[in-house]
C-alpha cells in the first residue's frame, strides 16, 4: 500500500502558504482520502488549493480532539467538498472546553461551530469511544483513557457550570466565606466541600483550594468539640 501524507496546516509555512496555531495532515492511499483534523480556519482551504489539492476528494474526516484549532477549519472544507462525509471522532468533541490560567479570564477553546450547521452542509458526525477501522492498513485508535497524575480534570464540570465559566465553581467558595462570616457554619460547611468535590486536585496549590481546605478542616473541628 502506498501512502502520501501531506501537511496542510501547522504553525510555519513557507512563502505562498498560511501558517495557524493547529494542525492538519492529509493522508492519501491507493483507495481512500483520510483528513486528520481541520486546522484553525482558513489555512487548509488556501494551502490546499496553493498545492493544487482537490477537498472534494477526501473520503473521511478524523478529528483528533475537539479544540478549536484542530476542528476550526470544518465548515470552509464543508463548504468546498459539497458532499455528505463522515466525521469520526470521540462524542466529547462536542462538550464545552475552557482554557484557564491564572490572572486571566477564561477562554473558550471548542468547536466554533454548532453541530446542526456543519451537519447542514454534508457533515455525518460518527461519534464513538471505540477504534474504528477505515480500510485494512488504517484504523482509529479510539478513547485513549487517561492513567497519570497529570491528566487529571476538573469533575462534574457540565455545560451550565462551563458556560458560566470558572466563576460557577468559585460561587461556592465565596458562599461559604460569607456564611462563615455571618456564622452558619454548617452552610458554610456545604459549600467548602462543594467547591472542593467539584475541584478535585485539578489545580493542587491554588491559593482558594488550599483555603477552603483549612477552612473546612477548622469548622469540622469546631463542630466536633
Amino acid at each position: 500500500m502506498s501512502v502520501r501524507i501531506t501537511t496542510l496546516s501547522e504553525n510555519t509555512a513557507q512563502l505562498g502558504f498560511l501558517a495557524e496555531w493547529g494542525l492538519s495532515i492529509l493522508i492519501e492511499t491507493d483507495d481512500m482520502n483520510i483528513l486528520l483534523d481541520t486546522g484553525k480556519s482558513i489555512s487548509v482551504s488556501h494551502n490546499a488549493d496553493t498545492l493544487g489539492i482537490d477537498l472534494s476528494k477526501i473520503d473521511k474526516i478524523v478529528l483528533s480532539h475537539g479544540h478549536y484549532d484542530h476542528t476550526g477549519g470544518l465548515r470552509e472544507i464543508l463548504r468546498k467538498m459539497k458532499k455528505e462525509v463522515e466525521i469520526i471522532a470521540h462524542p466529547d468533541i462536542w462538550a464545552v472546553k475552557y482554557s484557564r490560567r491564572e490572572d486571566q479570564p477564561d477562554r473558550y477553546i471548542g468547536i466554533p461551530f454548532q453541530r446542526q450547521e456543519l451537519e447542514s452542509l454534508g457533515a455525518n458526525f460518527n461519534l464513538t469511544t471505540k477504534p474504528v477501522k477505515i480500510t485494512d492498513n488504517i484504523m482509529t485508535t479510539g478513547e485513549i483513557a487517561m492513567v497519570t497524575e497529570f491528566e487529571k480534570v476538573l469533575t462534574r464540570y457540565d455545560e451550565y457550570r462551563a458556560f458560566f465559566t470558572i466563576w460557577a465553581v468559585k460561587a461556592h467558595y465565596l458562599l461559604g466565606l460569607a456564611y462563615e462570616k455571618s456564622g452558619w457554619n454548617a452552610k458554610a460547611v456545604e459549600q467548602y466541600e462543594e467547591f472542593l468535590d467539584i475541584w478535585k486536585n485539578a489545580d493542587s496549590g491554588n491559593k482558594e483550594i488550599e483555603d477552603a481546605k483549612a477552612r473546612l478542616e477548622a469548622l469540622k473541628g469546631i463542630s466536633s468539640k
